[in-house]
């Protein structure tokens, strides 16, 4: 059994390195685990604990929905947390402004329907 998200690498631009620095300056000394620039995503769906058996119809699926994204641009609005809020696990950037993402997320969703995967709330 095997945890499974579905994701996009990004690469950041030099304002959003920026933001991400001052959200560490100003959160120095709290028990934060940062990702590194080059690990960021964003996340389409997370699976959870998934059977190894089920793990290629996921991959076609994927792929199926993938086939025809086009390149889309998106920008960061707002911020939250996952988790207890004192002590949180995740810290999330929205996104605003993203049609191509949108498409791809309901194409995805589209795809994984048939396998037993409900869109994400």
């Amino acid at each position: 059994m095997k945890r499974l998200f579905c994701a996009i690498k990004i690469k950041p631009n030099q304002a959003t390195r920026d933001a991400l620095n001052t959200f560490r300056e100003e959160l120095y000394g709290e028990r934060i685990n940062w990702v590194a620039p080059e690990n960021l995503h964003i996340t389409l769906k997370f699976f959870g604990d998934t059977l190894n058996k089920a793990e290629a119809g996921i991959i076609k699926a994927l792929e199926r929905a993938a086939a025809n994204a086009i390149p889309f641009s998106f920008q960061l609005k707002g911020c939250g947390t996952f988790g207890n809020p004192r002590m949180p696990r995740v810290i999330w950037l929205g996104i605003h402004e993203a049609e191509g993402l949108k498409t791809l997320y309901h194409n995805e969703n589209q795809a994984l329907e048939p396998l037993g995967h409900q869109p994400d709330r």
